[in-house]
């Protein structure tokens, strides 16, 4: 046994993502700090498992199901994800190999397609110490990711506006299912709201309400290569970083930035994009996307706490983002640049952005922001260990 007196088992559907990168990068803080813990993810032909970092191999029949409910859960709405049908993939076995229930926390991040609520429940019962990270609203929901501002949730998730008459019952079935699977969780799980947002939402949630609730930070880990805190930007035109977006996306404001791309084009104006996804996917190709931006764009309708924008803010690069979910109390005042709900169009984002050259960004105000980030940052490693400790009676 190490000498934390417990370890954890993190898990997660992918490797890459909001919510796997934010798991691996605490199972890597947790192991720098000689805490026994290991990533676990089904395997994928791109990823390459690290130091204490594994596949999840799957049966052929679990594979091909999975496929099928991804494509069916696809065509359910366009405009929000949208995946009530997840199933237990995990191997008969792993639980019986991997896990102690006195000393092992089960740490659960991205679980669609890889454990549902009745296996959780099961787990739960058996006595394993379970935490639940909410990265998105799918747990406090009948299937959507993000409610959208819709109330449903609150209740039994009946009446879905995104879905047709014909699918409209499937979120208040799934509610109910997984209504009787958490009633069965014991005292020793808890869910872990990695903003203040998200943690409000589920004090609403029918679902989640009467359960125990943390608010912890995700942490950025060493995964986030050491970058030079960005120096103001001392030419005309302004380079801006887009490093999530799918010109598909309603979510991300993927439709927005393909917008904004085209009026930026038709004027001349002196703006460039600069995506992530144009840069080779390591760290030298991340190292590369943030030293060649001066902002980072986000128009997402809807977030949690993007690993992201915790990135720009440790390097001390200002945001300019949509005024939605948690990306709010990660915004600065005077340093970045928050745009409202009603305000998401191109025209007034525009707007926006053609003040930046106007903006108060000098180098002692950006290095500010790093410490003040990192303050926040480091205060994830504490809580995640508090909080497993308390669940393993190790306090």
């Amino acid at each position: 046994m190490n000498e934390a007196g417990f370890s954890v088992i993190h898990l997660s559907t992918g490797h890459m993502g909001g919510a796997g990168l934010a798991a691996r990068r605490l199972n890597q803080k947790l192991n720098e700090q000689n805490v026994d813990s290991r990533f676990y993810a089904l395997k994928h032909e791109d990823f390459q498992p690290s130091l204490n970092e594994f596949d999840i191999y799957r049966p052929s029949a679990k594979r091909f199901t999975s496929q099928v409910i991804s494509y069916l859960d696809g065509k359910l709405s366009s405009k929000v994800f949208f995946s009530p049908f997840s199933i237990d993939t995990l191997p008969e076995n792993f639980a019986k190999n991997v896990l102690n229930k006195k000393t092992t926390i089960l740490h659960i991040h991205n679980w669609f397609n890889l454990v549902n609520f009745q296996h959780i429940s099961r787990l739960s019962k058996l006595g394993f110490p379970i935490a639940l990270t909410l990265h998105d609203q799918r747990t406090m929901t009948g299937g959507c990711h993000y409610s959208l501002g819709c109330t449903n949730f609150e209740r039994d998730c009946a009446k879905c506006p995104e879905l047709n008459l014909l699918q409209n019952a499937i979120p208040k079935i799934i509610w109910k299912k997984n209504s009787r699977s958490l009633g069965g969780l014991g005292d020793k799980f808890a869910l872990i709201a990695p903003s203040n947002w998200i943690l409000q939402e589920a004090k609403k949630s029918s679902l989640l309400k009467d359960k125990r609730i943390e608010f912890i930070p995700n942490t950025l880990g060493t995964f986030f290569p050491k970058i030079e805190v960005k120096k103001s930007p001392n030419t005309l035109e302004v380079k801006l970083g887009i490093a999530s977006m799918h010109s598909n996306s309603y979510i991300k404001g993927g439709d927005l930035v393909l917008q904004l791309e085209k009026i930026v084009k038709n004027q001349n104006l002196p703006f460039k994009f600069i995506f992530l996804n144009s840069f080779e996917q390591n760290i030298a190709g991340v190292t590369n996307f943030w030293q060649n931006i001066d902002y980072l764009l986000v128009l997402s309708r809807a977030e949690n706490s993007p690993n992201v924008i915790h990135e720009a803010k440790q390097i001390g690069i200002p945001v300019i983002a949509s005024k939605i979910g948690g990306i709010t109390e990660l915004l600065s005042e005077g340093f970045d640049i928050g745009i409202d709900e009603d305000d998401l169009n191109p025209e007034r984002i525009l707007e926006l952005i053609l003040k930046i050259p106007k903006l108060l960004t000098n180098d002692s105000r950006r290095k500010q922001m790093q410490n003040q980030f990192n303050e926040y940052s480091d205060a994830s490693f504490a809580g995640h260990v508090k909080l497993y400790k308390e669940l393993t009676g190790n306090n």
